[in-house]
């Protein structure tokens, strides 16, 4: 497996003079590949270190052969969060202090895997072409401070999303997951997919350690003032490089031709302008756009269909481009 990951501490903890409150915990040896990532609820005041025993006893979890071995869903539950409350108990805090999140992924080598996420956190899968889909979703996004943490040993048991398979029956190649700061990849779904396949495809080459910082600094940066932490896992394999290498000679080339466009759009509201960027690049056409009322956050807006019509003219070649006068079509 070809794995990367980083962090970036959120503005809000950053200006409060605060630490970075998520976790990632990366394990590989010849037999699994393990990542697991936490996000410590600000409120608690034990919020790092119950994200660092989570990513930790998680792995030390998933090591364990007898984790393989539990045959109903209920008892891996049940017994994960026995580990995480025996670790718990080990540092001096009590246990409505220790709030964070977690989500894991774990593959094994004859390509069974195990993920599971706790909280707001998210799993995607990517397919043979590195394309990324949701696996998992996130429980209560959006609602702060309303999601579950693994100090809720009933709260888990109910809402704990837990799944396993082998990666070749469902055509999978591999999993990225995030912590709700990087939530921007899932609410801006042309941009954030597309970015989501960038880091994919550095992964499986070996440099997405450096992409996968860039992200993570860019979304902290524009889009979030939340800690921001997200780790990727690629099949190690012939074919998917080969496809990783296509997907990024087609971004340099779109990168190329997308340089020229203005970043701010004549006309065009504030509130539209990250729209706008997601839409020269769009694998969709206007018409197909339109037709969907696309807006950020995929919701549908029938007052975007006039503005896009305005807007919004193709630029055929695998790009779009708005006119310089405005984009009035």
């Amino acid at each position: 497996m070809k794995t990367a990951s980083a962090y970036h501490i959120g503005r809000r903890h950053e200006q409060a003079g605060e630490k970075y409150q998520d976790a990632v915990q990366y394990y590989h040896d010849d037999y699994i590949t393990i990542i697991a990532v936490a996000d410590g609820c600000s409120s608690a005041k034990a919020a790092k270190e119950a994200a660092d025993i989570n990513v930790q006893t998680a792995v030390d979890f998933l090591k364990s052969e007898n984790a393989w071995r539990i045959s109903s869903k209920k008892a891996f539950k049940a017994a994960l969060l026995d580990k995480i409350e025996e670790a718990f108990r080990q540092v001096p805090f009590e246990t409505d202090e220790l709030s964070a999140t977690l989500a894991a992924v774990a593959i094994r080598s004859d390509g069974m895997f195990t993920a599971f996420s706790v909280g707001d956190g998210t799993i995607v899968t990517f397919d043979t072409q590195l394309s990324p889909c949701i696996f998992i979703e996130p429980y209560n996004a959006g609602a702060k401070n309303r999601t579950c943490f693994t100090n809720d040993r009933e709260g888990c048991m109910m809402t704990m999303q837990l799944w396993s398979n082998r990666m070749q029956e469902l055509g999978y190649t591999g999993f990225s997951i995030f912590t709700d700061g990087a939530d921007f990849l899932v609410h801006y779904p042309l941009d954030g997919g597309r970015q989501l396949r960038c880091a994919a495809a550095c992964t499986a080459l070996g440099n997405g350690k450096t992409f996968t910082q860039d992200l993570v600094n860019y979304i902290a940066e524009t889009y979030t003032k939340d800690d921001v932490s997200a780790a990727f896992l690629i099949m190690d394999d012939e074919e998917i490089c080969e496809k990783a290498q296509q997907i990024l000679n087609y971004e340099t080339e779109l990168i190329s031709r997308s340089a020229s466009l203005p970043e701010e759009i004549p006309d065009v509201p504030a509130i539209y302008q990250p729209l706008f960027r997601e839409l020269r690049q769009s694998p969709l056409s206007p018409e197909e756009l339109v037709e969907k009322g696309y807006c950020p956050a995929g919701k549908v807006l029938s007052t975007m269909r006039p503005l896009l019509n305005q807007k919004l003219i193709i630029w055929r070649e695998n790009a779009f481009a708005l006119a310089e006068d405005g984009g009035t079509a």
